[in-house]
């Protein structure tokens, strides 16, 4: 095993988001996920099957996307 690989360090994700509702049937919400902007750990090769891994990491365990925001409106009638 190669030293990329022989362990990964925790990676923590903070997501902030708010919504509020005006009238009483329509709500706002807004947010941002990974807000510190963290990269996913890379592994090497060696560790890296084509159907566990994709861009060198694992993106169904680690973020791969990087910062983003959101932003939604819903009318309930």
């Amino acid at each position: 095993m190669f030293p990329t690989d022989a362990k990964f360090d925790a990676v923590n994700y903070l997501d902030l988001a708010a919504s509020y509702t005006f009238h009483g049937n329509i709500t706002a919400r807004l947010g941002i996920n990974n807000l510190t902007d963290e990269d996913p750990p890379i592994t090497g090769q060696s560790s890296c099957p084509s159907t566990l891994c994709n861009g060198n990491t694992f993106p169904q365990v680690y973020d791969t996307l990087g910062r983003y925001g959101f932003v939604s409106v819903t009318a309930d009638f």
